[in-house]
């Protein structure tokens, strides 16, 4: 987030520059603190659908992948996620949005 954005023009700048994701609908999932031995951070995760192609940007990204909810839930304590995704995938599943049962893929922002 930079100084003086509000957290709708991160979401969607953040969205865009890293995924080339514009003109999007998105809902507010949660708002947590996020810990752990090298970071503390607030975080804002909003979830959204969408069928056209979004591809990494590696000027923004160093790595990044798109995955199948059946490939995020195989995979889980591999060492394959981060321990801050992982965390966040079994909180949106908890909360269970209906969009995530019904959906082949899971799009995450965090702010």
């Amino acid at each position: 987030m930079d100084w003086g954005e509000n957290i709708e023009t991160s979401l969607k700048r953040e969205a865009f520059e890293e995924i080339g994701l514009k003109d999007f609908l998105y809902q507010a999932v949660a708002i947590y603190k996020w810990e752990s031995s090298i970071e503390s951070e607030l975080v804002h995760s909003y979830i959204t659908y969408d069928d056209n192609e979004l591809s990494i940007n590696t000027e923004e990204l160093d790595d990044g992948n798109f995955f199948s909810i059946a490939t995020i839930e195989k995979n889980l304590r591999r060492q394959i996620f981060t321990p801050n995704f992982e965390a966040e995938f079994k909180l949106i599943k908890a909360i269970s949005h209906p969009e995530i049962k019904k959906s082949k893929y899971y799009n995450v922002m965090e702010i």
